[in-house]
């Protein structure tokens, strides 16, 4: 890989892993997105039916739409309903708990995040004494390839 494509000159097990963390969030993402248009088409179907059941007219044996207008919106709405992709949705399963991703992707973020700060720290200490970049560039390397093992 070059190091546009893998910044910072990570390992390759690194960049495989933020590759891959990648695609679940541009899956995340997505089923987000499909979790919102699904909400706001429920939504306008409860609109529609809740306003058409206001005016329903009945007549003991029989009832009617309110007026023409409510029976287009029925019809309009149960022609989005229609062209829904059922069938995709019953193999799906159950959505997906995005809040519930994003609270451990953001625990594993505040984690990561704490171990680099003691790992930068822990650099800084064994390297304050160094007078050649080399040698501070070699501590480093070291203490990555430490803190690498403890993630394997």
């Amino acid at each position: 890989m070059s190091d546009t494509a893998n910044p910072g000159n990570q390992s390759f097990g690194q960049s495989m892993y933020v590759e891959v963390k990648r695609d679940k969030l541009a899956r995340l993402e997505s089923d987000r997105a499909r979790s919102i248009n699904r909400g706001k088409m429920l939504i306008r179907v409860r609109d529609v039916l809740v306003n058409i059941k206001a005016d329903i007219e009945d007549e003991v044996d029989r009832t009617y739409f309110g007026s023409m207008n409510q029976a287009d919106m029925f019809r309009e709405v149960v022609e989005e309903l229609d062209a829904f992709k059922w069938d995709r949705i019953m193999q799906e399963g159950p959505e997906p708990d995005v809040i519930e991703e994003c609270r451990k992707a953001n625990g594993r973020a505040d984690t990561a995040e704490a171990r680099l700060k003691r790992i930068i720290t822990q650099c800084r200490n064994e390297t304050s004494g160094a007078e050649e970049d080399v040698e501070r560039d070699s501590v480093l390397a070291t203490i990555i390839a430490i803190a690498e093992g403890e993630a394997a």
